[in-house]
């Protein structure tokens, strides 16, 4: 019978075992992932710019724990919402954008033959 390896084992990678799931050290990346999530939807409601600084993962985590599944799922949601908010609203805004250069041309073209 032969032994059955990870994936990464099989491609001569080093496959290490998960960290056990810290309970503590996830609460705290969620509360830090929520209070950015409270603030650029307060900057998006005010009209404010929003920074889109990219977010780089924490290592060393583990897996989630199963205790917070659901609070991590709300946090992912809202996120999702809050790009689709800014997607419409750089939509609105481009569309917007082309519009005043459009009827700046056209009254420059006015004025040029006119």
């Amino acid at each position: 019978m032969r032994e059955r390896l990870a994936v990464g084992a099989r491609r001569g990678r080093r496959v290490t075992t998960p960290a056990a799931p810290d309970p503590a050290a996830w609460g705290v990346v969620l509360d830090q992932l929520e209070g950015d999530l409270d603030r650029l939807e307060a900057a998006l409601d005010a009209g404010d710019t929003i920074d889109p600084s990219p977010w780089t993962p924490p290592t060393g985590l583990g897996p989630l724990p199963d205790e917070l599944r659901e609070r991590a799922s709300d946090v992912l949601a809202r996120l999702q919402d809050l790009s689709d908010e800014v997607r419409d609203a750089r939509t609105a805004s481009l569309g917007e954008a082309q519009r005043t250069r459009q009827r700046r041309d056209a009254t420059v073209a006015y004025h040029a033959t006119g």
